[in-house]
């Protein structure tokens, strides 16, 4: 699994990787099954705003059932994701929340094979775009203070939650740097 940016607008470079290593065993000792973080980032690449504009369809729309509405150029780079510009343009399922605690909604768009295109947003517009391959539909993970029972990792702003990635559930969190994957056995949420 990999997180890395779709836009080449700077002379920026973002690879972000959650490659888990190897075959990796999720049990702990005793065989009972254990969260395993996978961690690997880099900063992300500054956009021009020019290359894509997306807006929500409707403001108070509820975090993580929202539609969003918008336009990307072709080298904006969302076409290779399996995000359908037509669709985008009519309007299609996004989820918007502060994923990156600036106090500025960011948009995470469904694209194909379990591929996102995060849409990172300050006050005057589109910061970053930053693929993730999550491996399924997304869902908010909504922000909590401690860490939880099963190892669910506490956070400041929301994340991305994406259940049954094979036998586990993922979480990705936005640190500053990157987005960072949690991994969670199914069978704990």
């Amino acid at each position: 699994m990999h997180v890395r940016s779709v836009w080449k607008a700077t002379p920026l470079l973002l690879m972000i990787s959650c490659q888990p290593p190897g075959n990796q065993d999720l049990t702990e000792g005793d065989g009972a099954p254990s969260a395993v973080p996978v961690v690997e980032a880099a900063a992300p690449i500054p956009l021009n705003t020019v290359e894509v504009q997306v807006s929500l369809a409707d403001a108070s729309c509820v975090p993580g059932e929202c539609v969003c509405r918008g336009s990307a150029s072709p080298s904006a780079g969302l076409a290779p994701l399996g995000v359908d510009l037509r669709l985008l343009a009519e309007g299609d399922k996004c989820l918007a929340a502060d994923l990156d605690g600036n106090d500025v909604a960011d948009f995470v768009l469904m694209g194909g094979e379990g591929l996102l295109a995060v849409i990172l947003r300050g006050p005057d517009g589109p910061l970053a775009v930053v693929e993730v391959d999550a491996g399924g539909l997304p869902e908010l993970y909504e922000p909590r203070s401690e860490e939880g029972t099963h190892g669910e990792p506490p956070s400041d702003v929301y994340g991305i939650f994406v259940p049954w990635v094979g036998q586990n559930h993922a979480v990705f969190l936005w640190d500053g740097d990157g987005f960072h994957r949690t991994l969670l056995p199914a069978w704990v949420l």
